[in-house]
């Protein structure tokens, strides 16, 4: 989880397991949580730098364009694959997703105005 989620997540599980077990092993739980995540932070630094040296060092370049004036057809039709939001002038991609994610937290509210249940 450490690995994988981050250091919330971790201290989160760390936080259970602390406080709702009986076991001595987790005395330390949220700790040992946030010290998994610094592992996993610390790792996938390491391991990153190293890799992309390696990449630069093979000759690994496909995805790299020096000059955007070098591709002859750069349109949207080019970036956009299947399935993508398409590209429009008006509101760009982040644009939309934020839309769609505030719209769903937002859907189980009631309408304003309307007096509370209960």
């Amino acid at each position: 989880m450490g690995y994988g989620q981050g250091p919330g997540q971790a201290l989160n599980w760390g936080t259970i397991f602390q406080n709702y077990t009986q076991y001595p092993a987790f005395a330390y739980g949220s700790s040992f949580g946030l010290t998994v995540a610094a592992m996993g932070f610390v790792s996938a630094s390491i391991g990153g730098v190293l890799y992309l040296n390696r990449m630069r060092r093979a000759g690994d370049r496909r995805a790299q364009v020096q000059n955007a004036e070098e591709i002859e057809n750069l349109n949207a039709s080019s970036i956009t694959e299947k399935g993508e939001i398409p590209l429009s002038e008006s509101m760009d991609k982040l644009t939309v997703q934020v839309a769609i994610v505030f719209a769903t937290y937002l859907s189980p509210l009631p309408p304003c105005g309307t007096p509370p249940r209960g």
